[in-house]
């Protein structure tokens, strides 16, 4: 089944379909802000989504979050649920709707949109090491530091079931 709309108390959050995810990396737009992290979207998104049955397509994309009509920021899944029942989250939010809690609603959000999968314990988060912000806004959703990472990130996570 395709879950095409998360509702918080002030978001509506929305999958974006290939097409539209598409037009976003190559248009810099949304949290595409150089060439990096376009290259990394069209390896680690565009690419396996375009391959993947459209039923697994929430976990590639972006999904966009709105208050009263306006994009506040942009989240989703890293990829699709692991073998070890592991999902991976991302959130930016624009910095003009930053210390808001839009990005709390919207973590919250997509935890409880994975404790519906059966194939989903944990959900985890890579965070740079120096972005405090981030870590506290993950922390602040129940999310403890697991570990730092050799790429220089940190690994928050949390237990959904055992």
């Amino acid at each position: 089944k395709c879950i095409n709309l998360i509702r918080t108390n002030r978001l509506h959050i929305v999958p974006l379909s290939y097409e539209q995810l598409v037009s976003r990396v190559y248009s810099f737009s949304g949290m595409i802000d150089s060439v990096e992290h376009q290259e990394n979207f069209i390896e680690y998104a565009l690419k396996p989504m375009k391959n993947a049955p459209e039923n697994l397509h929430k976990w590639y994309t972006s999904w966009i979050a709105y208050f009263e009509g306006e994009e506040v920021l942009e989240c989703g899944f890293i990829c699709p649920p692991t073998e070890q029942k592991v999902v991976e989250l991302f959130v930016y939010t624009k910095k003009e709707f930053q210390n808001k809690g839009f990005g709390t609603e919207a973590i919250n959000g997509l935890v409880r949109l994975s404790t519906a999968y059966e194939n989903i314990n944990y959900v985890c988060a890579s965070i740079a090491k120096d972005n405090y912000a981030s870590q506290r806004l993950f922390e602040k959703c129940g999310f403890y530091f697991l570990q730092d990472m050799s790429n220089g990130m940190k690994c928050y996570n949390k237990i959904l079931k055992h």
